[in-house]
């Protein structure tokens, strides 16, 4: 999964982090504090051209609450 420079500066600005991670065969788009390598905020998967909400670690549920449950591709 590509991540534009765009919208790694987009969350730079906001205190976060994306990576692409393959988690047990299931690549997933990942949601970190900046500087927190422990472990990621929340996660979206990707399905056809859209990412779709996958899993919640640590967000409280207001936060949790105003997330989109699926984004377009930016492509």
């Amino acid at each position: 999964m590509q991540i534009s420079k765009t919208t790694q500066n987009f969350a730079k600005r906001r205190g976060l982090e994306l990576t692409s991670v393959d988690s047990d065969g299931t690549e997933l788009l990942c949601v970190w504090e900046a500087g927190n390598d422990w472990e990621w905020i929340c996660s979206f998967q990707p399905v056809n051209d859209q990412l779709v909400f996958f899993g919640n670690i640590y967000l409280p549920q207001e936060c949790l609450n105003a997330l989109p449950t699926t984004i377009a591709d930016e492509a």
